[in-house]
């Protein structure tokens, strides 16, 4: 299984080398944002928090056209409009 994954990696590097480094971004700034939202449960700065999805759907939205990816293309494109919402809310 390990070593599946390890061609799967490499053969994704291989095809595309942007793509994969701006989707582990993402990846990095979905968790740093789960894990604002975690530590800081009682007061989080959601302006770090709605920073980082936003940026991380952003990116990712891009990465899913590249992979003609509908589900995923539609998905992040939800969590741009779902979380956009959230910051004007927040800004207002």
């Amino acid at each position: 299984m390990i070593e599946k994954i390890k061609k799967y990696i490499i053969r994704d590097w291989k095809s595309n080398r942007v793509r994969l480094i701006f989707e582990c971004i993402a990846m990095i700034c979905n968790i740093g944002s789960a894990g604002t939202l975690a530590i800081t449960v009682h007061n989080p700065n959601m302006f770090v928090v709605y920073g980082l999805f936003l940026t991380a759907s952003i990116i990712l939205i891009f990465c899913s056209y590249s992979r003609k990816s509908f589900g995923f293309l539609l998905l992040y494109i939800l969590f741009v409009l779902i979380d956009g919402t959230g910051l004007i809310r927040l800004l207002i």
